[in-house]
């Protein structure tokens, strides 16, 4: 298991996947860690565990965060009709302990900045 606070201080990274995981299970009822509500506490230290890389549907999807390599760590990602260069930044195995929900995969992704000066693909310069 990865702490989520030690990967971010500021706190965002905790922020985005108990937001995610709240859309993606809401029977679950997540509250954040100290929260004084009623549900499920979604304890930074023991929810995620980070991993180098992924493979779906046959290709190999990386992260900056990995210590070895950062190969395939840049993707186009479909949004709106337009694909977007992003950067995977890291890759986490989501579980709520003491539930039945399977592991959920989650990447961290973050958007190449781009202007109206930059064409959408490199070749159109």
């Amino acid at each position: 298991m990865v702490d989520l606070m030690a990967v971010d201080p500021s706190g965002g990274v905790y922020r985005l996947l108990l937001s995610h995981c709240c859309s993606l299970w809401p029977d679950l009822l997540l509250v954040p860690q100290f929260a004084e509500q009623e549900g499920c506490s979604f304890v930074a230290s023991n929810v995620a565990r980070q991993v180098p890389y992924i493979r779906k549907d046959g290709i190999r999807y990386g992260c900056t965060a990995n210590l070895r390599t950062q190969a395939d760590s840049l993707v186009f990602i479909s949004r709106d009709n337009r694909r977007h260069a992003a950067e995977i930044m890291n890759l986490f195995v989501v579980q709520i302990p003491n539930t039945t929900k399977p592991p959920h995969i989650c990447a961290l992704v973050r958007r190449m900045l781009s202007d109206d000066d930059i064409p959408p693909m490199p070749w159109d310069l």
